[in-house]
């Protein structure tokens, strides 16, 4: 029948090639813009993702923020921006610095996915190590995926989420920091492929139902 690919148990080879060629088709060119290694992600639903399309500047919408993104500034003092002194990869990244506790809210909106499926949700952030006095948080439609207080970690740490898409989702990062910064940088939002050994079983199933004809 059409559109069906039929493989036979007895030839693993044709259906290893056939497999790396699925994945191979999948999978588009690396973005080659200045985005960071999060532009590379093959579809990275995040604009501005490793903060690169801005300039620095103090982050206030109206002030060099980053492409797509709100910044909702703390009651309490805000001092967040674009920054190109630490970073991930690329030239830039975003520093938290409110005054706190209050925190700065760094959020992006309207994220168009497909209702139901999976997605993979990382992001990178490099801690205080001057002081203990800081927070972040991270979070996927209001819900609260990461809290951190007193990071004094000295480096990027990755984190990684598997969440489910609605339709239109935001994402959102917090944080303050009196003394010095908290720092993100990219950020992606894409969605989640299956594992090799998922591939493999997919593919058996199939020469299964070749044999079956």
């Amino acid at each position: 029948m059409p559109g069906i690919i039929r493989f036979s148990v007895n030839s693993p080879f044709l259906l290893t090639a056939a497999i790396l060629g699925a994945i191979c088709l999948s999978s588009g060119p690396a973005n080659a813009d200045a985005d960071g290694i999060c532009g590379d992600i093959t579809g990275n639903l995040v604009q501005d993702c490793g903060f690169e399309h801005s300039t620095d500047g103090d982050g206030t919408p109206n002030n060099n923020s980053p492409a797509g993104w709100t910044l909702i500034q703390a009651a309490s003092g805000s001092y967040s921006y674009t920054a190109g002194t630490i970073v991930n990869s690329g030239l830039n990244s975003f520093a938290f610095g409110a005054a706190g506790p209050d925190y700065d809210t760094l959020e992006q909106t309207s994220i168009p996915t497909v209702l139901g499926a999976q997605y993979t949700f990382s992001f990178y952030v490099y801690g205080d190590p001057s002081t203990s006095g800081n927070g972040f948080q991270a979070s996927f439609d209001g819900n609260t995926l990461l809290s951190l207080l007193n990071d004094t970690q000295a480096g990027f740490s990755a984190y990684t989420y598997t969440v489910t898409g609605t339709g239109n989702d935001t994402i959102a990062f917090a944080g303050f920091d009196p003394t010095f910064y908290i720092f993100l940088d990219d950020v992606s939002l894409a969605q989640s492929v299956p594992e090799p050994a998922s591939l493999l079983l997919l593919g058996a199933g199939m020469a299964g139902l070749g044999n079956c004809a």
